[in-house]
């Protein structure tokens, strides 16, 4: 297990697989070999193996116990630790620190100082608290107890996913809260469990919403035209925003339970980018925290360059339990946080049946944070004391730890008992506590008529989106000015020989200069910077593009650096940022979202690296991108870039599932387009940054062949005479017959056919370009114009099951003249999006095209 090089002396590097192999070690002995055990314990001068296995381990070092205490301390609270050390030969300072209710665990931090600091932090930080703070403290036990206990009793056979067990989370936030007043805003992020007791304690969400939300008596004074609007997400999902000290703001979540984090942690950059002092707090489950492998993504771009915000408290309310799953079928190691040990930041075990140790816990958590800004992991070891949701029965697959359970004291009798013992009150005035904090609740669960909520955001409007309106033209000296500003390198910069070539091309600028997409986009790009709109763009390789397209950071070919060419533009507080992300989807497409939300006046893009990729990320598109409005009243205008075309790549690098998007798109949700020429792209992309209307998601189907096709390359003359247009007329016959409609790659292809002089003359080719909203009024329009029209035809590259076919047919059917029928030219239905061989796909090809063509 341990290599031949480390055996005499650990580096740090190895200490995260010391920490491993003494974990299993301690969880079951037999399970590693004694030798290496040997090995490692003569390395701090002890002997484990002719030890007793048991709890009376002696003559432990400091060391030892510094490095490995977690392994020992009572950190369960409901059940003693095995390994509990006893008679050890170390100074009581140390036992106290180390071997008492907080596991430290900081041995395998690779960086000395770091970690040094950290065991000085740990050893001199004292937690004194006054008796009114401590009165204050079991006041707010017995009301978040209360709380739960209350909900019980009142909403019978309903769910809201108790706190009960954790209750000294709500300690814990508050302790943070309150240490970080010098900070702007704290951004929380968390699943549903404990939510609601979240909402009505730290964020003061009023006892009357909450129980009206589960009586839901308000639906009954409502309009019938109304009724549909009211309470769009559960209750235990929603968000809320309090001004305190510091802005708070709690995100609302779906059930997809650790998605939230990455949408916190872009979130958090947007707001420290425009000078606004932010962190985040994220809580988590259990059996979600190593399991959701958003997380592992998420720590992963916690320290990247564009996407590091300054280090986050994560918080994992440890049930161990996961439904009605145990601990060692969720994850294969001790602790359900080791998998974060490979990021070099600390994790702190925490009883969280004692309240003092979760005070001293924090407080180091928060010191360290805002020292070193890395992340920081609370471990808050506790128990759930009822079933996952109200009306499930733990015992059933759970007996013994549920017996244990039932007869286990809350923390707020815990805490009582401690003060009662210091006289700081007795029984009497616990009693009196409760009974003040119970009628408050009855007096508050009263039906009202009252509709004002305190869901945060909750503005729940959605604006017809029309790009046609916000699309502004650009002449060409501006356009000319604005090239030449773009490429001005500086002559000592070694431009590399291809890339100059391109350039130089580029600068060649006069009105019948054909733009290719990339030239395109980076002029409409420019063109947006330096009229004072931010841009973010991010994806795989997107600084020089998949297809060597943008070139948008250009290296010195002699090693002396890079340059960002939209740098040209930018001023004071206008960034433009374009961001090679990770290998990772869906973290970094939600990290993109969360800084959508804060930045919705920016430009911010997202671009797969092939369209398909972003079916990793397909729950943050269903549960973000098309429905954050719709549940929760939260705007975002994230750009999805997804390259879409059939050109024989098989079926992995064709589609970008364009009949996904179509399928949720509804009541001005998002914008879907699929552009056929540069000329489009770059007017869309200033059309949805110019709008002043209320922002929405866009969702763009770039191409792949076509970035350097001539058709679809527009001149230089055709961007400053035009607009974007939702629809493309291409032929402009008069009183056509025939009428065939496409999107995207399939125009260019029927226009570059070498038959395509053999169209008949009576037959216009229309390109959708906007496909929603989709332009009924548009089309109509033209439909109408054609007083012969005969026939029209859909045509499409797409299987008919995918594509645009399925969204397209009704609403075109509801606009057609009497008597005239849609008709589908494309490929024949397919469970899988392409061929795999580049011959079929251009057997296939042909024929869609000699289809229409005929």
């Amino acid at each position: 297990m341990l290599g031949p090089k480390h055996r005499k002396k650990f580096s740090l590097i190895n200490s995260g697989i010391l920490a491993e192999i003494l974990e299993k070690y301690f969880n079951d002995p037999d399970s590693i070999d004694d030798s290496e055990i040997k090995i490692i314990t003569s390395y701090f001068g002890i002997d484990l193996v002719n030890s007793s296995k048991s709890s009376t381990k002696t003559e432990l070092d400091n060391d030892y116990v510094r490095d490995f205490g977690y392994l020992h301390a009572d950190i369960n609270p409901l059940k003693e630790n095995e390994n509990i050390i006893s008679n050890v030969n170390v100074s009581s300072e140390i036992k106290s620190t180390y071997l008492d209710k907080i596991g430290w665990e900081f041995s395998h931090i690779r960086d000395k100082s770091e970690k040094k600091w950290l065991f000085d932090l740990t050893e001199n930080t004292e937690v004194n608290i006054s008796k009114d703070q401590k009165f204050q403290i079991l006041k707010r036990l017995i009301e978040v107890e209360n709380f739960e206990q209350f909900l019980h009793k009142s909403f019978v056979g309903a769910r809201w996913y108790s706190l009960e067990g954790s209750e000294s989370l709500i300690i814990v936030l508050d302790k943070i809260i309150s240490e970080s007043k010098n900070y702007d805003s704290i951004n929380f992020g968390m699943p549903h469990r404990g939510r609601l007791n979240v909402l009505a304690h730290i964020f003061d969400k009023p006892y009357s919403e909450i129980f009206s939300e589960f009586r839901e008596e308000n639906i009954n004074h409502m309009g019938s035209g109304k009724i549909d609007e009211y309470l769009r997400d559960v209750k235990y999902h929603l968000g809320a925003k309090k001004d305190q000290d510091s802005e708070l703001l709690l995100f609302p979540n779906p059930s997809h339970l650790e998605m939230i984090n990455p949408v916190i942690l872009g979130a958090t950059k947007a707001k420290q980018v425009i000078g606004n002092k932010s962190f985040g707090v994220l809580v988590h489950g259990d059996a979600a925290f190593p399991g959701e492998g958003i997380n592992s993504e998420s720590f992963n771009l916690s320290r990247l360059p564009h996407y590091n915000s300054n280090g986050s408290i994560h918080i994992v309310t440890n049930n161990q339990i996961g439904f009605t799953t145990n601990p060692e079928n969720s994850f294969p190691n001790l602790f359900a946080t080791d998998f974060v040990r490979g990021f070099d930041i600390p994790i702190i075990h925490i009883n969280a049946d004692d309240i003092l140790s979760c005070l001293k816990g924090t407080q180091v958590a928060i010191d360290y944070k805002n020292k070193f800004n890395k992340d920081v992991v609370i471990d808050l070891i506790s128990y759930r004391r009822y079933g996952h949701q109200e009306m499930d029965d733990p015992t059933i697959t759970q007996p013994l730890m549920y017996e244990k359970i039932s007869s286990h004291p809350t923390v707020t009798k815990i805490y009582s008992e401690e003060l009662i013992k210091q006289k700081i009150l007795n029984e009497d005035g616990i009693s009196e506590i409760k009974s003040s904090h119970t009628k408050y609740m009855n007096d508050s669960n009263k039906p009202s008529e009252s509709q004002e909520t305190s869901i945060w955001p909750g503005e729940f409007t959605l604006e017809e989106i029309d790009y046609e309106k916000s699309s502004q033209a650009i002449n060409i000296e501006e356009l000319k000015k604005i090239n030449s500003e773009l490429y001005k390198i500086n002559s000592n910069f070694n431009l590399n020989k291809r890339i100059k070539q391109i350039f130089d091309k580029r600068l060649k600028f006069d009105e019948n200069l054909k733009l290719e997409w990339g030239h395109a986009e980076m002029l409409s790009l420019a063109s947006l910077v330096k009229s004072n709109i931010s841009v973010r763009l991010s994806g795989q390789d997107s600084q020089r593009g998949t297809f060597s397209q943008r070139n948008a950071i250009i290296w010195d070919n002699k090693g002396q650096g890079k340059k960002n060419l939209l740098e040209n533009f930018s001023k004071k507080n206008i960034y433009s940022d374009i961001v090679n992300s990770p290998l990772s989807e869906m973290a970094a497409l939600a990290f993109e979202f969360g800084y959508s939300i804060i930045e919705n006046k920016s430009l911010i893009i997202w671009e797969a690296q092939f369209g398909d990729f972003v079916n990793n990320a397909q729950s943050v598109i269903d549960e973000f991108i098309v429905s954050s409005q719709p549940k929760w009243g939260l705007d975002s205008n994230l750009v999805l870039l997804l390259p879409h075309g059939y050109e024989g790549m098989g079926p992995n690098h064709s589609s970008g599932w364009i009949e996904r998007f179509l399928e949720s798109a509804d009541n001005n949700n998002i914008a879907i387009a699929n552009c056929s020429t540069s000329s489009q792209y770059f007017h869309l992309l200033r059309a949805h940054s110019l709008s002043t209307k209320q922002s929405n998601p866009l969702i763009i189907f770039t191409p792949k062949s076509l970035l350097r096709h001539p058709i679809s390359s527009s001149s230089v003359k055709d961007i400053s005479s035009s607009k974007f247009k939702s629809v493309i007329i291409n032929r402009n016959i008069k009183d056509a017959k025939k009428i065939v409609i496409g999107s995207g790659k399939i125009i260019i292809d029927i226009l570059n056919d070498d038959n395509y002089a053999n169209l008949s003359s009576n037959t216009e080719l229309l390109s959708l370009e906007m496909l929603y909203p989709f332009p009924k009024n548009s089309l109509k329009k033209i439909f109408n114009a054609h007083k012969n029209l005969e026939e029209i035809i859909w045509a499409q590259e797409e299987p008919k099951n995918r594509g645009a076919w399925n969204f397209i047919k009704d609403r075109i059917t509801e606009i057609l003249p009497n008597s005239i029928y849609i008709k589908y030219i494309g490929r024949e239905p397919s469970a899988a999006p392409a061929t795999g061989s580049a011959s079929v796909h251009k057997i296939q090809q042909k024929r869609i095209i000699d289809s229409i063509l005929k």
